[in-house]
């Protein structure tokens, strides 16, 4: 019977956890005091880290801007030819 206390009681305080996370790793350098100012911060700044490495930049493979590049120096320098 106990068990389902607790699983009761975890339900109701899961959410208010998560909530309470996203406000410390959200905005709690602008309000906590010092040493939970900075590690708020520096949570901050990890998990940024972890989502921008989740996504990693890509070479193109193609300039898009090719085409019009070469249009402006067609008009620029009309008697230049490539």
């Amino acid at each position: 019977m106990l068990w389902v206390f607790a699983m009761r009681s975890l339900k109701t305080l899961a959410p208010v956890l998560l909530v309470i996370g996203i406000i410390f790793v959200g905005c709690g350098d602008r309000f906590l005091p010092e040493p939970l100012k900075g590690a708020s911060f520096n949570s901050r700044q990890t998990l940024n880290q972890i989502f921008i490495n989740l996504f990693p930049q890509r070479e193109r493979k193609t300039n898009p801007y090719q085409r019009t590049q070469d249009a402006i120096d067609d008009v620029e320098n009309p008697n230049k030819k490539k």
